[in-house]
């Protein structure tokens, strides 16, 4: 029986590949898939939408974030 628990890195290059995917066809993201993708926690995203440096919009009890938004951040393409 192989052990099913997941490690942090492991979590963390799921929701990656998610944004990736997302990206690819323009779909907004998660704030764990843009934390991943930021290399940042999903509680620093959650502060700084609160703080107002990130705009997100929240739908169905989850934050959800355009692409433009994080290229504003990274200041261009990743």
């Amino acid at each position: 029986m192989k052990n099913s628990i997941k490690t942090r890195s492991e979590i963390r290059a799921q929701y990656l590949e998610q944004a990736g995917k997302a990206k690819a066809v323009g779909a907004p993201v998660d704030a764990y898939e843009a934390a991943a993708w930021l290399h940042k926690t999903p509680r620093s995203i959650r502060r700084m939408i609160d703080d107002g440096r990130l705009i997100a919009s929240k739908a169905t009890g989850r934050w959800t974030i355009a692409w433009s938004e994080l290229n504003r951040l990274t200041g261009g393409d990743q």
